[in-house]
């Protein structure tokens, strides 16, 4: 709040006519404007309104993120995710939705903050054992770890549980590794 603009009003304030104005981010992120109780000779004030209002709004986005926490399962908080992401023209999303999947029986109906390094271990040695493909698992265990992260990242849990030990997650390799290579043919010149 001590930064000033240019007309020598603290940030985030504004005159019109002889009132004092503030504009603000709400707890969803959208930008606001309202008039303070001030005059344009009253900008300490204001200034002390300004701050205890945006010290309300940034209490009630961690006590709104709190909340949604312990309730949110890994299923629901993806459906979110994979959401936001189509919204934000992510063009992974279809791949990320269809990894995701396999991800599912196995955590999906656990919260968030449930979820432990154990239950991806045993995900990951079952997966190994069924008919995936080695590098689609590891791109099912990266999908994850990128979601948990952003869980992280709005403060739904404190660290990302999606952690295996090596030699846990299968060798980058194809299904059919000669399947999906042709031979090269090295092209040569003729000389006339």
């Amino acid at each position: 709040m001590s930064r000033e603009k240019q007309d020598g009003l603290p940030e985030y304030i504004y005159a019109r006519g002889q009132r004092l104005w503030m504009r603000y981010q709400d707890e969803t992120g959208k930008w606001c404007k309202k008039r303070t109780p001030y005059l344009i000779d009253q900008v300490d004030q204001a200034a002390r309104y300004v701050a205890a209002a945006m010290r309300a709004i940034e209490d009630r986005k961690v006590a709104s993120s709190r909340d949604r926490a312990p309730g949110t399962t890994v299923r629901a908080y993806t459906d979110a995710w994979i959401k936001d992401r189509e919204g934000r023209g992510i063009s992974s999303v279809m791949d990320d939705r269809a990894r995701l999947e396999h991800a599912f029986p196995h955590i999906g109906h656990l919260q968030l903050d449930e979820v432990r390094p154990r239950h991806i271990r045993d995900m990951m040695r079952e997966l190994r054992t069924g008919s995936l493909a080695p590098r689609t698992i590891r791109h099912v265990y990266s999908t994850l770890h990128n979601l948990f992260e952003n869980a992280v990242v709005e403060e739904l849990i404190q660290l990302n549980p999606i952690k295996v030990k090596r030699g846990e997650l299968p060798k980058k390799i194809d299904a059919d590794p000669n399947g999906a290579r042709r031979p090269r043919t090295r092209s040569t010149r003729s000389s006339s």
